[in-house]
């Protein structure tokens, strides 16, 4: 009897012994660093920003997202690399408030550079006059919608900054022309007044309708009830040109032939 009672003591001594030097778990940045992974990685990877612009590049933990990252305005006024997406980190020092990501893009940005004086959106970019090219903010100038009352050729500034596209406010048929840009975006163009909205592509271009190609500048009009709505995505195709995809969610939007 005592022989068992020694021998049981003796186990529950081994096992107290090897509870206490057990190594518990690394705590996040105390441990050897082969032990410890941190929560998120930065990887290399596409990046959906705001707006439906797409870009290639490095998104870090601080979420700076671009192949380029320039410390100030400055840099950025001041850059004369050939990449055409940059992340600023700041006006004058990283993080104060003026951080994002800018697109340099083709056209003539030469109003809204200049009424833009603080540079918060659009900045000119070194040795180039803005009504040929300007850099852009992709982040935090969205609005949600674009009204429009008259017929419009949208511009590239519009195609960036509105989300929405509707008819509120319109008294008769809005006329809608796309521009012919060389990237990616998607919009909605919505019904909320009873009037009809002619879509018109860039002169020359056709559409793709729910997955038909229409004749060369053929339009596609909406019916007139509210709620109506077509997405409308630029897409590169396999000739390395772009063309208007327009896809139906609600309603009735049919070829009606060249623009009257």
């Amino acid at each position: 009897m005592r022989k068992i009672f020694l021998v049981v003591l003796l186990c529950l001594i081994s096992t107290i012994a090897l509870a206490g030097n057990k190594t518990p778990p690394p705590v996040m940045g105390t441990g050897p660093a082969s032990d410890v992974r941190p929560m998120y990685e930065p990887a290399t990877k596409t990046t959906y920003l705001p707006g439906g612009l797409v870009i290639g590049g490095t998104e870090t933990i601080d979420g700076a997202i671009s192949s380029v990252n320039l410390a100030t305005l400055a840099a950025l006024q001041a850059y004369t690399g050939s990449d055409t997406t940059v992340y600023v980190q700041g006006r004058i020092a990283a993080g104060d408030g003026y951080e994002g990501v800018f697109n340099y893009l083709t056209g003539d940005y030469s109003t809204e550079a200049t009424a833009d004086t603080l540079h918060d959106n659009y900045v000119a970019k070194s040795g180039v006059a803005t009504s040929t090219g300007c850099w852009v903010r992709s982040k935090a100038v969205i609005s949600d919608r674009l009204e429009l009352t008259t017929d419009t050729v949208l511009t590239t500034s519009q195609l960036l900054l509105y989300k929405y596209i509707t008819n509120q406010g319109a008294a008769s048929e809005i006329d809608l022309t796309l521009p012919a840009v060389s990237y990616s975006i998607t919009r909605a163009i919505i019904i909320e007044e009873s009037q009809n909205i002619e879509i018109n592509p860039p002169s020359g271009e056709l559409f793709d309708l729910d997955g038909t190609l229409l004749d060369a500048d053929d339009c596609v009009d909406s019916d007139s009830v509210v709620g109506s709505k077509i997405i409308a995505t630029r897409m590169k195709i396999a000739d390395g040109s772009w063309r208007w995809s327009l896809d139906t969610v609600r309603g009735t939007w049919v070829d009606t032939g060249a623009s009257d």
